[in-house]
């Protein structure tokens, strides 16, 4: 049996071009997205300060040591 597929990849190619840029025109998506990352951006600084922070504390010599 065999099977052929014809994948216009030019024209996925072009259809999500097209679908970005109709994103980018919506302010109100943009606006979501932006909050989006923003919450995003905020938790990574978050863990990587505690991270940072339980590092340290391993480093730091323990009393009576």
């Amino acid at each position: 049996m065999r099977v052929e597929m014809n994948l216009d990849v030019q024209h996925c190619h072009d259809d999500i071009g097209t679908k970005i840029a109709e994103f980018k025109q919506d302010s109100e998506k943009m606006n979501d997205l932006n909050l989006f990352l923003d919450s995003v951006l905020e938790e990574a600084q978050q863990n990587a300060e505690i991270k940072l922070q339980s590092k340290l504390d391993e480093e730091r010599p323990k009393n009576g040591e």
